[in-house]
C-alpha cells in the first residue's frame, strides 16, 4: 500500500519515506512479539486493497487521503520515537481500508 501511495506521488522506490517505513518494519515491528504475523498478514491482504484501490477512477485521490490520513502522520510517529502509535494507525489503515476495499 506504502509503494502505491508513493508511487502516485511519483516518489521514486528508495524515497525517504518508503526508507524509513521499510527500515521501522524490518528493524522494529518485526522484533516485536507477533511482528512477523502482522507482517504476513500485510503481504497477504496488501496486493488485494491495492488491486481495488487502482480499479476506481479517484485512485490517485484515494492515495492522496491513505498518505494525509496515514502514511504522513506515521512517518511523523516514527522520526518521534513513538513506534507503538505509529503501529496502531498503520494497523488502524490496514483494517478500514480492508473493510471499505475488500468486505463491501
Amino acid at each position: 500500500i506504502t509503494t502505491a501511495v508513493c508511487k502516485s506521488m511519483d516518489k521514486p522506490d528508495d524515497c525517504y519515506e518508503l526508507n524509513t517505513l521499510r527500515k521501522y518494519r524490518d528493524e522494529y515491528l518485526a522484533s516485536q512479539e507477533q511482528g512477523a504475523e502482522i507482517i504476513d498478514e500485510y503481504y497477504d491482504i496488501a496486493p488485494t486493497i491495492v488491486k481495488r484501490i487502482d480499479e476506481c477512477r479517484d485512485a490517485d485521490e484515494v492515495y492522496k487521503n491513505i498518505w494525509e490520513t496515514y502514511l504522513n502522520p506515521c512517518i511523523s510517529l516514527i522520526e518521534q520515537d513513538e513506534k507503538n502509535a505509529c503501529q496502531d494507525l498503520y494497523e488502524k489503515m490496514v483494517r478500514d481500508l480492508e473493510h471499505r476495499y475488500i468486505y463491501s
